[in-house]
């Protein structure tokens, strides 16, 4: 809640500035609509307290990307195949972002294919992840990062890959332990 301050006199007839300051923090995204009110309490008998209301939406400039889905979630494969999954990356700002490969997974486990790497605002591009088949059976889990490079450092976004791999012989659950 915010702070009442009081003693603040301004005589019949005379105005004054109230300065209002607020962080864009609260703001969730691009476009996000901020609302806040300032009271003015009074001494007039007729209007003892005013309210202010004040609205902003915020216009964040940093690119943000949006992946869907945010995994490219392979499931159980068995050893050798060689799956893909497609997951579609968003630009949701205003501005216009340049994709750049951060960190992406060894080319001798898994592939990525980048559509477009300049996104306009709203547009989308598609992610094509693919497994080598030279992945050993067990929990496989990477990632790829991205940041735009208008703005390095401040727009990163990181779509793990995972896959659980199985032998061949597991199919008949001897291996599994069944």
């Amino acid at each position: 809640m915010a702070k009442k301050r009081s003693g603040i006199v301004i005589p019949p007839g005379e105005s004054s500035t109230i300065d209002v300051a607020f962080s864009s923090g609260v703001a969730q995204g691009p476009n996000a609509n901020v609302n806040k009110k300032v009271l003015v309490y009074s001494n007039d008998s007729t209007a003892q307290v005013t309210q202010l209301r004040i609205k902003a939406v915020m216009n964040c400039e940093t690119p943000i990307l949006v992946a869907s889905p945010m995994i490219a979630n392979f499931d159980t494969i068995l050893v050798g195949s060689k799956p893909s999954k497609i997951i579609k990356l968003k630009n949701i700002n205003a501005t216009q972002s340049t994709l750049v490969v951060i960190e992406k997974p060894s080319p001798e486990m898994a592939t990525t294919e980048i559509g477009n790497t300049i996104l306009k605002p709203g547009e989308f591009t598609q992610i094509k992840f693919s497994l080598s088949g030279m992945i050993e059976p067990g929990l496989f889990y990477t990632s790829l990062t991205l940041e735009t490079a208008n703005k390095p450092g401040s727009s990163r976004i990181s779509i793990p890959l995972k896959a659980f791999i199985r032998d061949k012989t597991a199919q008949d659950g001897n291996k599994l332990g069944q």
